[in-house]
Order: C-alpha cells, then sequence, then structure tokens
C-alpha cells in the first residue's frame, strides 16, 4: 500500500490524508511517497497486490474518485496528468520491462482542486479521501492481525537489506 503527495500542495496530499485515515481507523500498513517513482522501493518478490492512492489532475470534477487497475494504467488510451517527475503508468511500466513486478496493481485516484503552496485539502476531495479509505479498509478485511504482524516483520527485513 503506497500512498503518494506533497502535503504542502493543496489537494495533492490526498494520498498522505488517506494514509493518515488508514494507520488511525484501520491498522493497515502504508508506506508514504512524494513521487510514484519511490514505489520501486517497496515492491518485494512477494508482492503480490499493490494498492496506490494518489491525487490526479485530469479536469474532472473535484473529489471524483477513480479505480484504475494496472491494464488501465498502462493502457496507452488513458488521459493521466502529473506534478511529478515520473507518472504513476510511466513507473508502472517501467515496473513491468524491468520484470520487477507481476501482481496487481490497483490506483484509487481522486480528482483534486487545488495544488497549491499551502493549502489545506478541499471539502470534496477529503471527503472522496474518506471513502477512499473505507473502499481500502473493506479490501483488507479478511486479513487478519497475524497476518498484518507478518507482513510487518517482512517490510522490516526488506528495508534492512537495502
Amino acid at each position: 500500500m503506497v500512498c503518494i503527495g506533497n502535503r504542502l500542495r493543496g489537494d495533492d496530499a490526498a494520498g498522505r490524508y488517506v494514509a493518515d485515515l488508514l494507520r488511525k481507523n484501520g491498522g493497515i500498513d502504508v508506506v508514504e511517497a512524494s513521487s510514484p517513482l519511490e514505489i520501486l522501493d517497496v515492491i518485494t518478490s512477494d508482492t503480490s497486490h499493490l494498492i496506490v492512492v494518489d491525487a490526479v489532475e485530469n479536469g474532472g470534477n473535484p473529489g471524483k474518485i477513480h479505480r484504475l487497475e494496472i491494464e488501465d494504467l498502462i493502457s496507452k488510451n488513458i488521459s493521466y496528468s502529473s506534478t511529478h517527475l515520473l507518472s504513476l503508468p510511466e513507473t508502472i511500466k517501467l515496473l513491468t520491462a524491468l520484470g520487477e513486478f507481476g501482481g496487481k496493481i490497483t490506483l484509487f485516484g481522486v480528482e483534486g482542486a487545488d495544488f497549491g503552496y499551502g493549502e489545506k485539502l478541499s471539502p470534496k476531495v477529503e471527503e472522496a479521501c474518506r471513502k477512499i479509505a473505507n473502499m481500502i479498509k473493506i479490501m483488507f478485511a479478511w486479513k487478519t492481525s497475524s497476518n498484518l504482524k507478518t507482513i510487518r516483520r517482512k517490510q522490516a527485513s526488506n528495508r534492512h537489506n537495502l
């Protein structure tokens, strides 16, 4: 689970806000990142499903939630604007080209309204973030606390091996 965003750029902080909600109320391990490229640092050979949360800026209605799978992300037909050096679809294409990851990828994107510096989340984006956090909690509902402890141990081991 990777949540991407910049807390100092208004609605770009959507991913980070979802991370806060999941940690506080969901007990789900989350990696926070400033850029999609940081996903390369957290993928391991035993990652079977990567969930990514990020703000998107496609000119849609603020607060609109997009749920995309890997096929959608690497499709040439998708319009995906990014404030990052390497966009999420480009990062996913790099991962697959390198043969680093063959699992499932799900993106929860929330359409932002204001990406200005020093701004808080807009109300519609904040509401969408709560909905995304609830959707992710439902996806993870089958995990037991012992499974989470195993995942945490593996993540800690992987960090030490870097």
